[in-house]
């Protein structure tokens, strides 16, 4: 992405409001596909789980709290560096929190 679209934060035109949509629908995309790739854990992880469930160990809302806890660090790096290399390698606007925004964006659509 980053080769691509590169530098095109400078001297923005007006034609180059497609090419920043462009470049957030891909980034969203491609992170929100990428969530696909988790599926045969969770699969792996299922079993486990059901296993657990009829001894009686844990509940669903456990379960789910604790799958949700213990991949918020990983997902968080995960949109700090792609955050960072893109939103600088485009020289996209350095204004007041865009960049924490951008993160947060990118964030919420991984999680």
């Amino acid at each position: 992405i980053a080769t691509v679209w590169w530098d095109i934060g400078t001297g923005l035109k007006a034609g180059d409001v497609e090419d920043f949509a462009a470049i957030l629908f891909f980034i969203a995309a491609f992170q929100a596909f990428m969530s696909v790739s988790s599926m045969p854990s969770f699969l792996e992880d299922r079993t486990v789980y059901l296993k657990e469930k009829t001894s009686g160990n844990y509940g669903v809302m456990a379960y789910n709290a604790g799958a949700f806890l213990s991949s918020t660090p990983f997902v968080a790096l995960i949109a700090v560096v792609c955050s960072a290399i893109i939103y600088f390698a485009l020289a996209m606007n350095s204004g007041d929190g865009r960049f924490l925004i951008f993160l947060l964006n990118l964030f919420l659509t991984l999680v």
